[in-house]
């Protein structure tokens, strides 16, 4: 049985719903241009009323490869590099930002003429001469190539949907296809017939440039206000940008408002702001506020409402099983009174122990609570026996911490969030464990503006749980895997048994890694991952139900599953296993 790997990419480029001329589409022949457009924004001669519709699908397979039943591509494809993405769980490795190391991917298309088949819908009458009122009848073949023609007709090609595809060919047959997802970012060409294209996954639309939150208002004060006034206007119009209520800020003071229209009524000197006179021209910024919102609320918030991810990326019934299982009661509020990226926001909130991570292959956002391995949870085993190949281990023990330090409720929104002085609480956190067996301190320093309700509790148990986290330094360990564990995703939880990480007596110890990175060095043949340490420095466990025995009657399966107490002055069971950690 024959086997070989096809790879092809994929191109979404937007066409309009409507027909040239048809209502609503206004455009006339001859009059608002000399040429039917070819469905494109930048052919459109209505723009008022363009709107998206399917789009057409550019597909280009490798060329000199058959292309199988089943796929229509042009064999214009010269070479791909993909490059994965790596989870920075929990901002622990200042090597990469926040987010971590995004997605990418880059090819090579070589040009070509084509008959413009798929790409323009009124094709056979610019053959006729009927789209066009300047020249008679041609052939488009005849006319350029593909890709020049593309470019000049799509130049807004940005953030349109990329796909890397690949399948196996059995018997002359596409099976176990697999799909990578990403944005356009860069079409660099033609080039002496060549194109060089790059995409990038989703979480490039929370760069500076793509998102901010909140959105930059447009309104200014058209008249200087004293000290002590309580209305205001902007210009005829510009009031309905704003909502109807909310806060915002001019200069450095922060007001509650109410608006009608363009008019505003405020009161003055919010959130540990001072009443200030302001200047004719001066900006009123809508602020950004959360009230004690849940982390799933939140993120979900930032990315649809201010950035331009598309809302199938949003997993959002996962969000809330993680969340109601692992921070229910953990509320967020802020007031955001500078146009931010959403990028940066976050990533501040990745820092509080909240990893948002994007997953290429599903096209998916997923959210991940820093926390012990759940009960039910899929966790892969990897021995020296299954992989190819295990290591060499990285330790990074420069990211190892054994106290945290968070600043948190904030004396004035509009200050530097850096500012040690701008807040009213300092909560250190500390692991003397970890500080007994290092012989030392190693301190991590947060500041936060997500939680200027000084919520102590949630402060408490997201430090315990990074403390727990990065007790010992998160070791970090590539693994080469056999194809038929390609499945494996990032953050999923691996068991590791090597002898090159044993015990104090030699023998090889069973390690708890998750997956920060994933490629898939030779398709179809070979996975390798990258993993980092697991290891909560306690046992965790689920509050029994009633009618659960007691800890020496009970079954393998409940005390694995369920905590138990045991004294402080004895903090073992009968069987000297250690007791469990409340979290």
């Amino acid at each position: 049985m024959s086997r070989e790997v096809f790879e092809w990419v994929e191109i979404d480029m937007p066409q309009c719903s409507h027909d040239y001329g048809v209502a609503p589409c206004a455009a006339v022949l001859g009059t608002t241009g000399v040429r039917k457009c070819y469905k494109t924004k930048r052919t459109c001669q209505d723009l008022d009323n363009f709107l998206a519709g399917t789009p057409a699908t550019l597909s280009f397979s490798k060329i000199g490869v058959p292309i199988p039943p089943g796929v229509t591509a042009l064999a214009m494809l010269k070479g791909v590099q993909q490059s994965s993405a790596t989870v920075n769980i929990a901002g622990s490795d200042p090597r990469y930002g926040q987010l971590g190391k995004r997605t990418s991917l880059a090819f090579t298309l070589v040009d070509r003429t084509h008959n413009d088949v798929g790409v323009d819908p009124y094709r056979s009458q610019r053959a006729d001469g009927t789209a066009q009122t300047d020249e008679p009848g041609y052939l488009p073949e005849t006319r350029g190539t593909y890709l020049a023609k593309l470019r000049a007709r799509w130049p807004n090609y940005a953030k349109a949907a990329v796909r890397l595809k690949r399948a196996l060919i059995v018997n002359n047959a596409l099976t176990d296809v697999s799909t990578y997802n990403y944005l356009l970012t860069e079409m660099d060409g033609p080039n002496r017939g060549e194109v060089k294209v790059e995409a990038l996954g989703v979480t490039d639309l929370m760069d500076e440039k793509k998102s901010l939150c909140p959105k930059p208002s447009e309104g200014v004060l058209i008249a200087d206000m004293t000290n002590v006034a309580t209305t205001f206007s902007v210009d005829t119009g510009l009031g309905a940008g704003y909502a109807a209520s909310g806060r915002l800020t001019i200069g450095s003071e922060v007001m509650s408002f109410t608006r009608v229209t363009d008019t505003f009524t405020v009161v003055r000197g919010q959130r540990g702001t001072t009443a200030a006179a302001h200047s004719i021209g001066d900006t009123v910024q809508q602020n950004y506020v959360a009230d004690l919102v849940r982390a799933d609320d939140l993120i979900k918030d930032l990315i649809l409402n201010f950035t331009e991810t598309p809302a199938s990326y949003i997993t959002f019934a996962d969000w809330q099983t993680e969340v109601d299982r692992w921070a229910p009661s953990r509320k967020f509020s802020t007031d955001i009174c500078t146009p931010t990226p959403v990028g940066t926001l976050v990533a501040e909130l990745a820092e509080l122990g909240i990893t948002v991570f994007e997953d290429e292959r599903a096209g998916k956002f997923r959210l991940k609570m820093n926390r012990p391995v759940d009960d039910g949870e899929t966790v892969w085993s990897f021995t020296d026996r299954n992989a190819r190949s295990i290591g060499p281990q990285e330790d990074r023990d420069e990211d190892r911490i054994t106290q945290l330090l968070v600043f948190s409720k904030r004396f004035d929104p509009t200050r530097s969030l850096t500012d040690e002085a701008n807040y009213q609480r300092k909560m250190l956190t500390i692991n003397p464990r970890a500080q007994k067996i290092y012989d030392g301190v190693r301190t991590r320093k947060i500041f936060t503006r997500w939680i200027d309700q000084g919520d102590d509790t949630t402060i408490k148990t997201l430090s315990s749980r990074l403390l727990n986290r990065f007790e010992n330094a998160p070791k970090k360990t590539p693994i080469v895997l056999d194809a038929r564990d390609k499945a494996i995703a990032n953050m999923d939880v691996v068991q590791l048994s090597t002898v090159d990480n044993p015990d104090v007596t030699g023998n090889a110890t069973v390690q708890l890694m998750q997956v920060i990175s994933r490629t898939e060095t030779v398709p179809y043949h070979e996975v390798k991952v990258e993993v980092q340490a697991y290891a909560f420095g306690s046992r965790y466990g689920r509050i029994a139900p009633n009618g659960t025995p007691a800890y020496s009657s009970a079954t393998q399966a409940q005390r694995d599953r369920y905590a138990a107490l045991v004294a402080t002055a004895t903090p073992t069971f009968f069987d000297g296993t250690e007791g469990f950690r409340l979290i």
